[in-house]
């Protein structure tokens, strides 16, 4: 994983690995995170950032996008890690084309760093609970993904 996100993943490796999870692929633009139950999924638009996208894959070869998943399981650690998202773009300006590359490099390391640190949250509370398995999670997910990309896309969603 390319630099600011790389010393991200790193600072949280260590984490990763007492939760079970194993390094299991890692290229410029994405890495993945696996314990048996769960695959963890992150990877960055190469030209745009900050960005981030994380999934979870579990064993049956689901995917369930991360931040779905964490308005279900966890709302306000959700409402918590957008409120610090939006902190962060805010405080260093990187939604404005303007902001001087020093101070967007700084905002981008922050934005990564929250987000990663998020994501070792959320594994630390899911204990390899198998809750991909339950169908009221599945009903929500679903329900949430079909508003979702009929709201951007005007499209309906096939689980």
């Amino acid at each position: 994983m390319i630099e600011p996100y790389k010393a991200a993943i790193d600072a949280c490796t260590h984490r990763l690995s007492a939760m079970g999870y194993s390094k299991t692929f890692d290229s410029d633009y994405g890495v993945s995170f696996s314990n048996g139950r769960y695959t963890i999924g992150l990877s960055i638009e190469r030209y745009y950032h900050p960005s981030i996208s994380m999934s979870l894959v579990d064993d049956k070869g689901r995917t369930f996008e991360l931040g779905l998943v964490l308005r279900i399981r966890a709302p306000r650690q959700y409402a918590e890690f957008v409120a610090k998202e939006k902190d962060i773009k805010l405080r260093y300006g990187l939604d404005d084309r303007a902001t001087d590359k020093p101070t967007r490099a700084l905002g981008i390391a922050a934005y990564a760093a929250v987000s990663i640190e998020h994501l070792c949250e959320f594994l630390n509370t899911l204990k390899n609970e198998p809750f991909t398995e339950r169908e009221d999670f599945l009903q929500q997910y679903v329900q949430m993904e079909r508003e979702r990309m009929h709201k951007t896309f005007g499209l309906d969603f096939k689980f």
